[in-house]
């Protein structure tokens, strides 16, 4: 996925479902 937040580095597999974060 694409990581547009420092917090969604971590979640890249569910970055999809918290995209919203």
């Amino acid at each position: 996925g694409h990581h547009h937040m420092p917090e969604t580095r971590g979640l890249c597999l569910s970055e999809e479902q918290t995209v919203t974060t």
